[in-house]
């Protein structure tokens, strides 16, 4: 069976959002699908199904905030920029979340300098608690 095919069998389409039904990533509710050695997440599948490549470097994001969606008209390409900024715009962000999609190299200086916990200093910078450590780490 072709895995497009696999794939659909898989989908509850309703009137609105297209259900995946079979294994999801924990704790997202993404979407997965073994393909040959490794897995893929579905609502890109779908993407690629009904309207071709994805650019690299590029996310599939869903208009109907749904993880588990796979209603190709439900879906946009964009940056991880775009869709943080989806997501602030739709009120979906945690309170007090400042998007910043880059720090400038004053900003990393100062953090470097900065003895405050880093998710304190991530939460003032408006990014992940993740960046900060790298930047710690001089790494980023």
């Amino acid at each position: 069976m072709s895995i497009e095919k696999r794939f659909w069998a898989k989908v509850s389409i309703g009137p609105g959002c297209w259900e995946w039904t079979a294994s999801k990533l924990p704790g997202k509710g993404y979407g997965k699908i073994k393909v040959g050695v490794g897995w893929k997440l579905a609502h890109r599948l779908s993407w690629e199904f009904a309207k071709g490549p994805i650019p690299g470097g590029i996310q599939v994001c869903h208009s109907c905030d749904n993880p588990g969606c796979v209603n190709p008209a439900h879906l946009f390409l964009g940056t991880q920029a775009d869709n943080m900024a989806d997501m602030v715009r739709k009120g979906r962000a945690r309170p007090g979340y400042k998007f910043k999609s880059k720090l400038t190299d004053e900003e990393k200086n100062a953090i470097l300098l900065d003895p405050r916990l880093q998710a304190e200093i991530a939460s003032d910078y408006g990014v992940h608690q993740a960046t900060i450590s790298r930047i710690k780490a001089r790494l980023q």
